[in-house]
């Protein structure tokens, strides 16, 4: 029966031999990708000349542009940023749960013009959200399930709502980062909606919920279960979060 706890370079080697010195070079390294998401929209990856969450998330596991040429291609350990232009929050809903995110990744709402993170040492958060996933059409929000268990997940300035399912899943890796979100409430962090789970950790290490400085606090409100911790997860860090709206 399963468990869990519930909470509401370059190197150079040199080699001689008499006189003869053999100096080998490692391949240079990716350098990682900032990938911009500039549409709300949502659907089967096209080339039609905007970038979508679903398509970049897809060039992102890919390393490649294989989700869609409107995006950047993918780089070993990338950031997702957004630049919509429209004003106030822009509200993805996917149609379906979005791909697998299956290598290091951060997606960072906080790029969103307009957005701000909080700012407040006591009471009520203060950040501004611009970028809300809605899950009336998909089960799932973002799941990480990482091919390599050194990679990480940091999920940063998102309002994370409606989820049928998990609105965060994290089956693996190590030292994730779930900060800055309003998880189970409406973009301005005022009102409940939740999701069915909120944030769910299975067979990871070393997560950190939130944090104690203002910036990193999550708002936390309205789901089923707000944070689950099944087997497999160790280390695992919950704190500064607020719960509750108002």
């Amino acid at each position: 029966m399963s468990r869990r706890r519930r909470w509401a370079g370059i190197w150079v080697a040199a080699t001689a031999v008499v006189s003869t010195v053999v100096v080998a070079v490692a391949p240079t390294p990716a350098f990682a990708a900032s990938i911009i998401v500039r549409s709300t929209a949502d659907g089967a990856p096209a080339n039609d000349g905007v970038c979508t969450l679903r398509e970049a998330i897809i060039n992102a596991n890919g390393n490649s542009q294989a989700g869609s040429t409107d995006c950047a291609a993918g780089s070993g350990a990338d950031t997702i940023l957004f630049e919509i232009s429209a004003a106030g929050v822009q509200t993805i809903t996917p149609n379906g749960s979005l791909p697998v995110i299956t290598e290091s990744l951060t997606i960072d709402g906080y790029s969103q013009p307009g957005a701000s993170v909080n700012s407040a040492v006591s009471g009520a958060s203060n950040a501004v959200l611009r970028i809300e996933l809605n899950g009336a059409f998909s089960g799932n929000g973002l799941l990480f399930q990482p091919i390599s268990n050194a990679d990480s997940l940091q999920v940063r300035g998102l309002a994370l709502n409606g989820f049928g399912s998990n609105a965060i899943y994290i089956n693996g890796g190590t030292n994730s980062e779930i900060a800055g979100n309003f998880i189970g409430t409406t973009a301005n962090g005022l009102a409940a909606a939740g999701n069915t789970f909120g944030v769910t950790l299975f067979n990871n290490t070393g997560t950190r919920i939130g944090g104690s400085a203002p910036a990193l606090r999550n708002v936390i409100s309205g789901n089923g279960e707000g944070v689950s911790m099944w087997e497999g997860t160790t280390g695992a860090q919950v704190q500064g979060n607020l719960i509750g709206v108002g």
